[in-house]
């Protein structure tokens, strides 16, 4: 427990200091902290703050101290190894090549990425929590975070994250991440919204139409889903796979429930991408090869 007043390291911490420093009554992501310039510290001063606030367990708080003790002080060697290793703390990594030790918002994003190909996901989350503290004014560097977050299923911290970023102005990237973020925790109905806003704007964007086809998925509303990825499978771009699985899977859908004129719609959809498409498993065009009966 943090008292008003406690010395650490030669420094006086009020806990106004250390609210302000950890962002824990911050609205997202506890990373919207600051060290105020009121207090005047010199770089000597802001690595005795961040010392005290690593003992304390804070390490966010620490990690902020210590940038703001190398923006003072560039060559203060005790401040980058102290920086160095909070970082290795924060993320449970030791790789004696360097991995841990990130200074910038890019590479622990890079990094946090590397991590969820690897699936260790609550590593990723640390990463991704840290790049955006270190850059919790930039909306395209949130927005990406964001989306990341929703990859290694921490929803909670990518709804934070992306709302963030869209109160900076990030715009419809984040958006639709947001929208499937929304759609992952069973919100439809906001999903749909924001899903619905972003295509009066552009109502050829192949991953709203995707997200779209997705929640009527989800909602068993089958005939809206096949409008949805049908629009989005014809339209040239990288989310096309995503509108194809959406289609096979509804193919699937249809022929277990004997819906002759759902299977029709969508063997013309699919053979007007790539062909005559089949029953699931009887042919080699691969359609249908990962639907799980």
């Amino acid at each position: 427990m943090i008292d008003e007043k406690s010395d650490y390291k030669g420094i006086r911490l009020s806990r106004d200091f250390v609210t302000k420093t950890t962002g824990n009554e911050q609205p997202w992501l506890a990373a919207e902290f600051e060290l105020p310039s009121s207090l005047g510290m010199s770089a000597v001063d802001l690595v005795k703050a961040g010392e005290g606030l690593k003992d304390l367990g804070l390490l966010e708080a620490a990690i902020e101290s210590f940038h703001n003790a190398i923006a003072a002080d560039p060559g203060n060697a005790v401040a980058r190894s102290q920086l160095d290793d909070v970082m290795a703390q924060l993320s449970g990594l030791s790789d004696p090549r360097g991995i841990a030790k990130v200074h910038t918002a890019g590479e622990a994003k890079s990094y946090a990425e590397e991590a969820i190909q690897r699936h260790e996901f609550p590593l990723a989350a640390k990463l991704l929590l840290l790049a955006a503290q270190l850059e919790p004014n930039n909306p395209y560097m949130l927005t990406s975070v964001g989306a990341l977050f929703r990859r290694c299923e921490h929803l909670d911290e990518a709804r934070t994250t992306l709302e963030h970023a869209l109160d900076l102005g990030a715009g419809a990237p984040a958006s639709t991440s947001l929208a499937a973020v929304e759609r992952d925790t069973g919100n439809y109905d906001v999903a749909i919204s924001l899903y619905e806003q972003l295509l009066k704007d552009d109502q050829d964007n192949g991953f709203v139409l995707n997200g779209l086809g997705g929640v009527y998925h989800d909602l068993r509303r089958y005939t809206q889903a096949e409008e949805y990825f049908g629009r989005a499978a014809q339209i040239p771009g990288s989310h096309n796979e995503t509108s194809i699985t959406g289609l096979q899977k509804l193919l699937a859908q249809y022929l277990r429930d004997g819906d002759e004129q759902g299977v029709n719609r969508v063997r013309h959809w699919l053979s007007s991408l790539d062909g005559p498409a089949t029953t699931p498993g009887m042919d080699s065009s691969g359609y249908l090869d990962d639907i799980p009966f």
